[in-house]
């Protein structure tokens, strides 16, 4: 089968052009990066881009991540460089140990995988000045991406799936299915490499992949790939609109003269929006200051929402260092200053013995504190797989993140807090943070020395001793929080 392009214009050509055309995808004088793992998708789009060149004047340079976990993983960086090198195609091949990074990281193999790929397509842009990056995504893996984040719990953003352009990011073949693409390299007579880790159900993707959509095309619909990321983008088009309307209803609620760590917002104002106009403008003045909303969920917005209607003013702690406090008829937003989020996003505090009583430290999701008389605590977000192994460690623990209701601090007790725990029938129970260290004969001098992170009044870990049965993760965890205690040198304080 053939390995240099063939002069012969490929099946779905004028479709992929207008696609192209459609979405600005390509101008003369880019230079591209493909990422090419020698699967069926991404040979396509090898072929695709030398056919697209003939008629727009671009260059294109290849990236090969070699993530050093199949045995065939050799074969597959060979199979790229000699595709490369029959079609005159600059090859960059870079290698990661994907499995040890996991492993430190504290994050699935599959995460790793994808930060090692952006790490290297960054790396290679900066280094050979390229404008644009381009990958293979097709009809299916919108399908699949879909129905992933709509079973996980997903706004409108969410549906929208992935976009034909995203930043310097391209994805010509969208409009393609999976057959399709296989249809036209067969056709032409071309060769591609297989991964068999694809036919695996290690993965929720894999398990959509391979078992949801096949049934879905052949017992429900035929064409639902297709229906679906047709779906999907006909909800970029609407989120676009809803987006441009959020926009102007924000300027209009925002008080202008605002520092870049700070935004106020005119409660007046903001209810004279609907409700969800009101909470798409509170998301997009947290991405504002922070840079950032990944962590930033429905519950954080549904409690600013509460706090805007409170009577009396208030003030709540969010993800990423975040305060959002109510003076009157505003609601000021306050994010660490930029120097402040260089030392793992942390506060820094003297070491003391014993926790000031009203001494509250917000946690940062995904980042880190230090804590008085304690050491450092970080946070980090893994997407569950299905088969994660629990640490059993007595300082590193995962909690379901999707049941913490509130944002999380470390604090000493406080009265009302409780922890839950097995009951006589192994049902879970709350216990009053008193009551359970009396049960463990922890001394009364003890136990207001002890930092405790919690979510509002309830107590998701004491360490030292137990996490939150209510915390626990389980089978239907989709999120999972990893908490990890590096203890100060000769501290024995817990």
């Amino acid at each position: 089968m053939r390995m240099r392009f063939c002069l012969n214009p490929m099946k779905n050509s004028a479709k992929i052009s207008e696609f192209v055309e459609k979405y600005q995808m390509l101008a003369a004088g880019d230079r591209l990066v493909a990422g090419i793992s020698g699967g069926a998708d991404s040979v396509c789009l090898f072929f695709v881009l030398l056919e697209l060149r003939r008629k727009i004047p671009f260059t294109f340079e290849v990236l090969h991540v070699h993530h050093g976990l199949r045995a065939e993983a050799d074969e597959d960086a060979a199979f790229v460089q000699k595709l490369c090198a029959a079609n005159d195609i600059p090859c960059h091949v870079r290698y990661y140990k994907i499995r040890s990074e996991a492993f430190q990281k504290g994050i699935s193999e599959e995460e790793a995988g994808r930060i090692a790929r952006y790490e290297a397509f960054e790396e290679l842009m900066k280094e050979h000045n390229l404008n644009k990056l381009v990958t293979a995504h097709h009809m299916d893996d919108q399908a699949e991406t879909v129905l992933f984040r709509m079973f996980r719990g997903s706004g409108l953003t969410g549906l929208c799936g992935i976009r034909p352009v995203q930043e310097n990011r391209i994805r010509p073949l969208l409009c393609l299915t999976k057959d399709e693409i296989i249809e036209m390299l067969t056709e032409q007579k071309i060769s591609w490499r297989e991964d068999a880790t694809n036919q695996e159900d290690h993965y929720a993707r894999n398990k959509i992949r391979n078992h949801i959509l096949p049934y879905a095309e052949k017992e429900i619909c035929q064409g639902s790939a297709r229906h679906t990321a047709e779906a999907a983008e006909k909800l970029q088009e609407a989120e676009d609109y809803i987006q441009r309307v959020v926009g102007e209803a924000k300027i209009y609620a925002t008080a202008s003269d605002e520092l870049p760590n700070e935004r106020i917002l005119y409660i007046p104002k903001m209810r004279k929006q609907d409700i969800y106009i009101q909470e798409q403008i509170l998301l997009q003045t947290i991405a504002d200051i922070t840079n950032a909303r990944k962590d930033i969920t429905s519950v954080h917005i549904r409690d600013i929402r509460k706090l805007m209607e409170k009577t009396g003013n208030g003030q709540l702690s969010l993800p990423y260092g975040l305060e959002v406090r109510k003076s009157y008829d505003e609601l000021l937003f306050t994010a660490p200053e930029e120097e402040e989020a260089e030392d793992l996003g942390a506060l820094e505090i003297i070491s003391q013995k014993k926790v000031p009583q009203k001494l509250e430290i917000p946690v940062r999701v995904p980042g880190g504190v230090n804590v008085p008389g304690m050491g450092s605590v970080t946070c980090s977000v893994i997407m569950a797989s299905g088969n994660e192994e629990i640490p059993e460690k007595a300082y590193t623990k995962w909690l379901d993140y999707d049941k913490i209701d509130e944002s999380l601090v470390l604090r000493s007790r406080r009265s009302g807090d409780y922890i839950t725990i097995k009951g006589p029938n192994g049902y879970p129970v709350r216990k009053s943070v008193k009551e359970y260290m009396i049960n463990e004969k922890i001394p009364a001098a003890d136990r207001d020395e002890i930092f405790l992170l919690a979510s509002g009044s309830h107590v998701v870990w004491i360490p030292g001793y137990r996490i939150s049965e209510k915390a626990k993760v389980t089978d239907n965890t989709r999120q999972i929080l990893q908490v990890r205690l590096q203890m100060k040198q000769n501290e024995t304080g817990l």
